[in-house]
């Protein structure tokens, strides 16, 4: 599948790939730092992202409650559809303050709901299946 998405990228190379767990959505992460959104049946790219450039992401669990909300950064609230899920990212460097983030960040509609500064050292790293995760 990797090799496949590789192709129609033309030449950009791929860091990461992951499916949601509905396995509708597969979400790419090239060399260049972009996020993009891809159909896993078809393998079009439905979305690709590129105000931000990106370290490492890793697709977060799937909101459980029928009834659940995002509140952005900005205080609106924001009700997910089907089709959408949220991810946590890591930043690249800024290129000047060598600052980074970890974001919260909705997708396909790319709304930001959590944006912590985090030190130049800093890792994504994604549990085991079935493990608690925990946050400090």
């Amino acid at each position: 599948m990797v090799e496949g998405v590789r192709r129609l990228l033309q030449g950009v190379g791929v860091i990461k790939v992951q499916a949601t767990k509905d396995g509708r959505f597969l979400v790419l992460l090239d060399d260049v730092g972009r996020l993009s959104l891809w159909d896993k049946r078809s393998l079009i790219r439905l979305y690709q992202y590129e105000d931000v450039k990106i370290s490492d992401f890793n697709i977060m669990p799937i909101l459980t409650s029928p009834n659940a909300t995002l509140t952005t950064t900005s205080g609106s609230t924001v009700v997910p559809s089907s089709s959408q899920f949220s991810v946590i990212i890591l930043t690249a460097p800024d290129s000047v303050t060598q600052c980074r983030f970890i974001e919260v960040v909705s997708l396909p509609d790319y709304t930001v709901t959590h944006h912590v500064p985090v030190a130049a050292k800093c890792w994504l790293v994604k549990p085991q299946e079935g493990s608690e995760v925990r946050w400090w």
